[in-house]
């Protein structure tokens, strides 16, 4: 039995990183999980870039292959590519054999002498996820698993999110589109609390360059950037719409690579969600409901003219009470964006008072919020005292790849809204619209 199932999650890793495409994938995604072998071995042309003799060689679950050399030095290859990306040496006595730790964390290299080496290897990046955009270009022109690729080819319009380890003044952003270039139509930066600045606009510029499709997109204006979001016009451009890397050019030349990425969707989500590999156990979701008989406090209509998150801020709205009731629920149209499964933690709701200073802060989990097109979801809680004049403040410790696409309702006269925090305070929007949230009080004796 045992041995069956190792069977089975060889097969797996192999016919999702060993070359596959998602376009196969989407086609076979579901033979994953049922398929468990195959009839026979067809023959496939040698690797011949690999030079010198090898002593041993070792399959990283990374998709890279590590070979060991007669004289003892252990070196890490990109099959795809052939290039060496990096030599591992030791001192006397040497490496005669290489093996992978059970967990797949490390690699081991065992002497005659008896003394083990070991080596921590990074932790693989799921194929085509929005991590794949992080760093320098790996990827080769054509589909690639070391690349992002979103869920699907052509269904929506998608954007991707790049984050860098410190501001750069840059005068071009260079993406590099290994697979179906030419949909990037939009580039923005922006700082958690503030509207987003377009940076550049238009038709997407790629050429192939070195080998590879690169659109250069110049800057204008010129300011220090952090972060940047990529809007990619999917249906313009058939299929897949990969990109590798994206890096930001500053004034000397320079290219800084992104040290995080998040994006709308991944196809990576796509192949986790059927892996046998992967924990499939069911999330407990909480079921709340709106008590019966209370009042609805609300500035919004149940159509959003658009939808936003923030990292390191909040959404808050003003209510005022029309009776001597409590508060006893609250309804916010949005859906969670990241991983296939919610974050394993809570996201806080306050209620502030008319000079926006909390007066009670409540818990609720993540998961009762589903992923997908935004939709109202219900909150209820013990009743809560409130005064005449009092706001709503949610905190979802949003990143790039985690937290709640917030909807907004611009067909207002006048808006109601705010952004913040507790403990940096809030500060009205920029525009005129008003967070999507419904505040329900009851008389309660």
């Amino acid at each position: 039995m045992i041995r069956y199932v190792s069977t089975m999650a060889l097969i797996l890793v192999c016919s999702v990183a060993n070359g596959q495409t998602p376009e196969d994938s989407e086609k076979n995604v579901d033979d994953l999980v049922l398929h468990s072998g195959q009839s026979s071995f067809k023959a496939l042309p040698p690797l011949t870039w690999h030079k010198g003799e090898i002593a041993d060689v070792m399959q990283l679950r990374n998709g890279r292959i590590a070979t060991l050399s007669p004289e003892g030095d252990i070196n890490i290859w990109n099959p795809q590519t052939g290039e060496r990306l990096q030599t591992l040496s030791t001192t006397q006595p040497k490496v005669i054999k290489i093996l992978l730790s059970l967990d797949g964390l490390r690699l081991l290299g065992f002497t005659r002498s008896g003394t083990i080496h070991q080596w921590a290897l990074p932790v693989p990046k799921p194929s085509w996820s929005p991590e794949q955009a992080v760093g320098e270009p790996d990827s080769t022109t054509g589909d690639q698993t070391t690349a992002w690729a979103s869920a699907s080819q052509d269904e929506q319009d998608e954007w991707l999110v790049l984050e860098y380890g410190s501001p750069v003044k840059a005068v071009a952003i260079h993406v590099y589109e290994n697979f179906n270039p030419g949909a990037v139509i939009r580039a923005t930066t922006f700082e958690t609390d503030q509207s987003p600045v377009v940076l550049w606009e238009g038709k997407d510029p790629v050429v192939a360059t070195g080998g590879r499709n690169v659109a250069r997109l110049e800057i204008s204006p010129i300011v220090p950037i952090k972060r940047i979001k990529l809007f990619i016009d999917s249906k313009a451009v058939a299929g897949w719409n990969e990109i590798d890397a994206v890096g930001l050019e500053d004034e000397s030349g320079t290219i800084h690579w992104a040290t995080a990425a998040g994006a709308s969707s991944s196809f990576a989500e796509r192949i986790r969600t059927r892996s046998l590999l992967i924990d499939v156990s069911s999330v407990s979701v909480p079921k709340y409901v709106i008590p019966p008989g209370t009042t609805s406090l609300s500035h919004v209509n149940d159509t959003a003219e658009g939808k936003q998150s923030f990292g390191g801020s909040g959404h808050a709205v003003r209510f005022t009470r029309k009776d001597e009731s409590r508060l006893v629920a609250i309804e916010i149209f949005g859906s969670w964006y990241g991983s296939s499964r919610p974050p394993a933690e809570d996201f806080s709701v306050y209620v502030l008072n008319k000079d926006r200073a909390v007066t009670k802060e409540l818990k609720f989990p993540y998961a009762v919020f589903q992923r997908g097109a935004e939709q109202w979801h219900a909150l209820s809680f013990d009743a809560v005292d409130v005064p005449d004049e009092f706001h709503i403040a949610v905190f979802f410790n949003a990143n790039q790849t985690k937290g709640v696409f917030f909807g907004k309702d611009a067909e207002v006269a006048e808006s109601h809204s705010f952004v913040g925090t507790p403990e940096k305070g809030f500060k009205p929007v920029d525009e005129k619209f008003d967070w999507m949230i419904r505040a329900h009080t009851k008389s309660v004796d």
